[in-house]
């Protein structure tokens, strides 16, 4: 009996690089691991299921995602959590997740000595909401919920 005979079996029709630009991009310095888009198209669409189930996670979702099936355009990394979120496009568990984490670090940073890059008060607190990118309309609803709201 082999050490690894109940380990299951993957069905990979990309190697692990072709999948590594399936998440993060084609390399800016090597290009594309394809030989062109319909063969990146045709890749993502055959492993989207299980490729998604590693990388569509707190508010992310791979590359291949946003440029084949995304409704809107791709924000950019530091938008991208709070873009889904405003546009209906996370799982409900993981939009609860992220708010949850969202709002955590809102209440965290405002601890009288929270600090951040430097920075103390009201300006540690919105510099690190924008960091964590959390949504302005949660944030400001958080805020008008706080006892000492007027």
């Amino acid at each position: 009996m082999t050490r690894h005979a109940n380990k299951p079996t993957i069905n990979r029709t990309t190697t692990s690089l072709q999948e590594m630009e399936l998440w993060l991009g084609s390399s800016p310095r090597q290009g594309s691991l394809f030989s062109d888009n319909d063969a990146r198209r045709r890749a993502w669409f055959e492993n989207r299921d299980r490729l998604m189930g590693y990388w569509a996670c707190n508010g992310r979702r791979p590359q291949a995602w946003w440029r084949y099936e995304s409704p809107i355009p791709w924000p950019g990394f530091n938008l991208e959590r709070s873009t889904l979120f405003a546009a209906g496009l996370l799982s409900p568990a993981e939009a609860f997740e992220l708010e949850a984490s969202w709002y955590e670090e809102f209440n965290r940073s405002l601890a009288p000595d929270f600090t951040f890059q430097g920075l103390t008060g009201r300006e540690a607190h919105i510099a690190n909401l924008v960091f964590h990118d959390v949504p302005a309309a949660l944030a400001e609803t958080w805020a008008a919920e706080m006892p000492d709201a007027a």
